[in-house]
């Protein structure tokens, strides 16, 4: 029978950077006001968005042999561009790209459990997650979205599941090979809107 394992989940997740409107503080210093300012006007004025987070689990038994002892942590750095398309000279059309960064250890192999217990659990690397170009038709009654996708994105996702850390709410465990975290897939997807708030898509 294997050992029952709790185990406690603390995360804290740290948006920085976020070259949108970079907040004003009594405490800020000018030059660093300044810099941040000046590059969101420069990347807005060419359609940039660029957003910068970072995000840390940390895990500890409660019970058995170790508990309470013995922390295991991970860390997620992620960094994206958007690039709206009406830049080049098109309108309802946008491409996508963003890296992630992993570090630490996976609570996975400590707690006996098939899914994970973390949706940041991955092996320590750097590279690219996703990267795509997204075009609306048809007054947004269309949607074709083609490159490295992850398809827990636009498939089989669960909106109410999205503050939830553990994967198993994010989509179901039955699903087999399904193409998501922590690498997106080639795909091709599209999407129809007839309204009344249903839609279909197939990738």
């Amino acid at each position: 029978m294997k050992k029952l394992s709790l185990l406690v989940v603390l995360i804290i997740t740290l948006k920085t950077a976020q070259f949108v409107k970079a907040q004003e503080t009594a405490a800020e210093p000018v030059a660093v006001k300044n810099f941040f300012t000046s590059t969101d006007d420069l990347l807005s004025r060419n359609g940039l968005t660029a957003q910068f987070s970072q995000t840390t689990d940390a895990s500890v038994h409660l019970q058995g042999q170790d508990k309470f002892s013995n922390p295991r942590m991970r860390h997620l750095l992620k960094f994206s561009l958007t690039l709206q398309s009406k830049q080049l000279g098109w309108q309802d059309g946008r491409f996508f790209a963003v890296a992630h960064s992993h570090g630490g250890r996976d609570g996975a192999i400590y707690a006996d459990t098939f899914q994970g217990i973390s949706n940041i659990d991955s092996s320590n690397r750097t590279h690219l997650y996703e990267m795509w170009f997204e075009q609306n038709l048809f007054g947004k009654k269309m949607r074709i979205k083609a490159g490295k996708v992850d398809a827990n994105t636009e498939f089989a996702f669960v909106e109410n599941a999205l503050d939830f850390i553990n994967p198993s709410m994010g989509f179901s465990p039955t699903i087999v090979g399904f193409p998501t975290f922590p690498d997106g897939h080639p795909s091709l997807n599209v999407f129809a809107y007839p309204g009344h708030g249903t839609y279909a898509g197939l990738g």
